[in-house]
Order: C-alpha cells, then structure tokens, then sequence
C-alpha cells in the first residue's frame, strides 16, 4: 500500500489514505483520522517493525503556520504518539527515508515557523529514539526528495531550495548518505 496524509487546500486536513487493493482495480481508501491536523509532516514506512513514521509538519491555529516536532507511528491500526526526550526541532519542508540496511529512519533538513531558517541536520529514529547524526553532507535546505536505493544500500538525497518563496535558491546538487 502506498500512504499519504495530512495536506492542505487551504485548510489543513489531518486524515491518513491508503492506496491499494487488487491489482485490476486498486482504489483509494480513507483509513483513519489523527487527533493532529497538519500539513507538511514527512512520513516513511519502517519495514522492520512494519509501521509508518511521521515527524512535523505545520498546524494552523488561528490562522498562523506553526511547526510542531513530535514524532508519531501508524501500526495499521492506530496512530500512537511517540514521547522521547530527544528529538529534531519543529520543522516543516523536510525529508526522511528508511534506512533498510541499517533499520532507522533518516530525517534530513527543513524549515523554521517563517522559513527564515533552513536546517542542515541528520537524525535517525530507531524506534525508540532520535538521534543527531553528525555529518559532513548537504547545505541547509528543504523541499528535496530523498529515497532509499536498495541495491546500493545508500539514501539518495537530491534537490531542493535554500529557502522557500521567490529569493530562495534552487539547488541541484546530488547526495548519498550511508552512515
């Protein structure tokens, strides 16, 4: 199944969507509501534990963009919210990916409240926790995509902006992380 959740069309919604089924037909299909409404978080799918990871994203209350940083999993059934005492600051315009080799969670980047800032961080989640990972690797950013290559056991991230709206600079350079 492919999940998505959350967006916005101008109100921020906080359902989780599955799409799926028979291969003749495959449909999309409303699974459940998180107590959380929000746009932007980044979710990636765990393969070990066989559950859905998700971090930040942007709430609207009153009407303003406020990043939150708490780290949710889907395990089919439920959403439960993970309490760790350690973990990446709110963020919104980030990216993770699941690390097969490894089996953690990668998180990389993102936006402050007013996207002022951008971050250049590495965390992984390992289930438990988060953890920094210091690394040499890309410059501060957001809006990249970043995946998995399961043949090499690398994540490849590319892309992305230095800040978002008209002055942020298009970035289009290619990263691996390995770590």
């Amino acid at each position: 199944q492919t999940l998505i959740f959350g967006g916005s069309n101008g109100t921020s919604f906080s359902t989780l969507w599955a799409f799926g089924g028979n291969a003749g037909a495959p449909s999309w299909s409303e699974l459940v509501s998180m107590a959380e409404v929000r746009s932007y978080a980044v979710m990636a799918f765990d393969a070990l534990r066989g559950r859905a990871v998700l971090f930040g994203g942007v709430n609207y209350p009153g009407g303003v963009s406020t990043p939150v940083g708490d780290t949710w999993e889907w395990n089919g059934r439920y959403w439960n919210q993970q309490s760790v005492s350690s973990h990446p600051s709110a963020r919104w315009l980030h990216m993770m990916a699941y690390d097969a080799v490894n089996h953690r969670t990668i998180l990389f980047g993102g936006a402050n409240s007013d996207q002022s800032e951008f971050h250049g961080d590495t965390w992984a989640w390992d289930g438990t926790g988060w953890t920094q990972i210091p690394t040499f690797g890309p410059s501060p950013r957001g809006l990249s995509a970043m995946a998995f290559d399961e043949h090499r056991g690398v994540i490849v991230l590319h892309g992305g902006r230095t800040s978002a709206g008209p002055n942020g600079e298009v970035i289009g350079d290619t990263w691996e992380f390995n770590v």
